[in-house]
């Protein structure tokens, strides 16, 4: 049954020019073991190194914004300039490759993400950025992250540009690296739950607790 459903997958990427032929195929090959989501996060060098690969670009400030609010991809690429206020970001809407601007993936993941002063200075340099990149490319938009014409900046654009660099990025992990830097900070589970709209989450639960762990256990050397 799945087998089917691949191949009219398929045909359909072959009618719409994203393939050239059908691949058949009789049998789907043994299903690889999934990596730990623990480890699917950057420790903060690891995200600077990403950062200085990005300096005076778009992604740069996209990839610093979902690190620093723990934003969705499509949760990001929906926002406006009026989502955001003096104290919190506004999430109650989602952007989707197939039906454009949506509602939110849950009904928790409505929310207002609490802007703490490294975010708050983060957002002032941005807009101060966003202004001058805005008027050398002749842009006007409301979005709050654009393209280099003006149009959504999704999740595809930047997983494209963090490919280039290496295959192990990609625009959840640094949802996940949110997760593991407010652990770091020694915020409670729950609270961090809520900032990323979770109701309950295996993942943000596994990679809290890795991060804990870890850290008493340095502790204790």
């Amino acid at each position: 049954r799945y087998i089917a459903l691949f191949h009219d997958f398929q045909g359909w990427c072959v009618e719409y020019g994203y393939m050239e032929s059908i691949l058949l195929i009789k049998s789907f090959p043994d299903k690889a073991s999934k990596r730990d989501p623990s480890l699917e996060y950057l420790e903060a060098s690891e995200l600077q190194n990403v950062l200085d690969q990005l300096v005076g670009s778009m992604a740069y400030y996209v990839v610093k914004f979902l690190a620093l609010t723990g934003c969705r991809a499509g949760e990001m690429t929906a926002l406006t300039l009026d989502d955001i206020d003096q104290k919190y970001i506004h999430i109650t809407k989602a952007y989707h490759i197939q039906n454009g601007i949506a509602t939110p993936k849950t009904a928790s993941s409505v929310r207002d993400i609490y802007i703490q002063p490294e975010l708050a200075a983060f957002l002032k340099e941005y807009k101060e950025w966003r202004l001058l990149h805005m008027m050398a490319s002749k842009i006007r938009t409301d979005k709050l992250f654009f393209s280099n014409r003006g149009s959504f900046y999704c999740g595809g654009t930047l997983r494209r540009k963090l490919h280039s660099m290496s295959n192990k990025y990609h625009p959840h992990i640094f949802r996940h690296t949110h997760v593991a830097l407010l652990a770091e900070q020694g915020l409670p589970l729950d609270t961090i739950a809520r900032r990323l709209g979770h109701s309950d989450s295996r993942v943000t639960k596994k990679i809290y607790f890795h991060v804990t762990n870890r850290m008493k256990e340095n502790d204790e050397q």
